[in-house]
């Protein structure tokens, strides 16, 4: 397969890309760099049309984005557009340098968070439908900053090695976003890094986080916070408008302790409830 450098290609009045001075068509892979010398596209041609794979890198050489190019031809009409299933994003902020990893259609979206250069948080958030669940998974990336993933279900795509990959298994609190009232506050409840970062602002409104932002953007609230030990459920807290809480505790038994709180956190109630937690999956948002 050939290999050139983009700027020895030009695309003719027909819309086909050719290498200089050539008569036909180009096939092969077309290369750009940074000023730096680091590889900045990688696209595929065949016969003069963008198909196939698409990759494109920051200055540092990390993966930046990957899609494929489809290619729709007819006897007057040829045409190529890029199906984008991983894109990542910088977000420089307040001493943080946060890269997104966006999977797919957005329903997955994991992000990197860095402290003077060195790794500090990693989350994902998910959408289902028209609520977000934001949360860690259990494991590490190969070669950080920029993890090379996509979702479990499109392994085809994810080539860190299999001993360092981020497992599907939640570890430690998830939080559930919805439009519903909430009295969740993250002074009183618990911070999580999310809440300090303002390219998450958007899942918020009435939860406190530090960053300021605009009303507008502020759609969604805490309403569940669910906590994992190895993809095992043991506490959920479930956040009321009105400003109190129900936690319930799961026990290994299947049993479980389901305790009611006012809004100044004095309990109010408390009973067993002996269904296991797979009997309560409709109560589960997961």
């Amino acid at each position: 397969m050939k290999v050139l450098n983009k700027e020895d290609l030009l695309v003719r009045a027909n819309g086909l890309a050719y290498k200089k001075y050539a008569k036909g068509p180009f096939t092969g892979t077309a290369v750009s760099f940074h000023n730096n010398g680091q590889l900045k596209t990688k696209e595929s041609y065949k016969y003069g049309s963008l198909v196939g794979n698409y990759e494109e890198y920051f200055k540092n050489g990390k993966l930046k984005k990957r899609g494929i190019y489809s290619l729709w031809q007819e006897p007057d009409f040829i045409s190529s557009w890029l199906d984008v299933y991983l894109s990542v994003h910088e977000e420089p902020e307040n001493g943080y340098f946060v890269y997104i990893t966006i999977c797919g259609d957005g329903d997955h979206s994991q992000y990197e968070v860095f402290k003077d250069g060195k790794p500090l948080d990693s989350f994902a958030v998910e959408r289902q439908a028209s609520q977000f669940a934001v949360g860690r998974y259990k494991g590490h990336w190969n070669d950080a900053p920029v993890p090379e993933f996509i979702c479990a279900w499109e392994p085809r795509y994810c080539n860190i090695r299999k001993n360092d990959a981020l497992t599907k298994i939640r570890e430690g609190v998830w939080e559930w976003f919805s439009a519903l009232g909430s009295s969740f506050d993250s002074n009183q409840h618990g911070s999580e890094i999310w809440h300090e970062l303002s390219c998450t602002a958007w899942l918020f409104r009435k939860v406190h986080i530090k960053n300021s932002i605009r009303n507008e953007e502020s759609n969604y609230n805490v309403y569940n916070r669910l906590f994992f030990k190895d993809d095992h459920m043991y506490r959920s807290e479930y956040f009321e408008d009105s400003g109190g809480r129900e936690v319930t505790h799961y026990n290994k038994d299947g049993s479980s302790l389901i305790e009611e709180f006012d809004a100044d956190g004095n309990l109010i109630e408390s009973r067993v409830h002996t269904d296991s937690i797979s009997d309560m999956d409709d109560d589960i948002p997961f």
